[in-house]
């Protein structure tokens, strides 16, 4: 993993996580996912083999499995509290943030599960962690 792409990750991430900070529109934080999330996710799914990984491959190498879970509660909460004005009902706001934490509670799951088990003939050997 190269250091300036997991610097641009953090980056990245924070920024995207201010822009609620300041009442962005979901329409102006979508844009901005789309740039600062998308074209990097892109570029580290390409291949599996540089230096260049996606943003799950980095957050399960450097953050434990309860701060990511707690990350993605919290996460969940802000964009329904800074999203509810801009909705045309609020069940549409509770629905679609409910939907997004709810697939990434899963994909952070199969993301720690699969780094941590290895398939060794009919054995799976579970590495150590230090995730909770």
């Amino acid at each position: 993993m190269r250091p300036w792409y997991v610097a641009l990750w953090v980056v990245n991430v924070l920024a995207l996580l201010g822009l609620f900070a300041f009442g962005v529109t979901p329409t102006q934080w979508f844009t901005a996912f789309a740039v600062l999330f998308l074209i990097p996710e892109l570029i580290g799914l390409r291949s599996d083999d540089d230096a260049l990984p996606p943003l799950t491959h980095v957050v399960r190498l450097w953050s434990p499995r309860w701060l990511t879970y707690a990350a993605t509660g919290a996460l969940g909460a802000w964009m329904a509290v800074a999203w509810w004005p801009y909705a045309v009902h609020p069940l549409i706001v509770e629905v679609a943030v409910s939907g997004m934490v709810f697939w990434l509670v899963e994909h952070w799951r199969e993301a720690y599960d699969a780094f941590t088990k290895v398939q060794q003939g009919d054995e799976i050997k579970l590495w150590p962690t230090h995730a909770l």
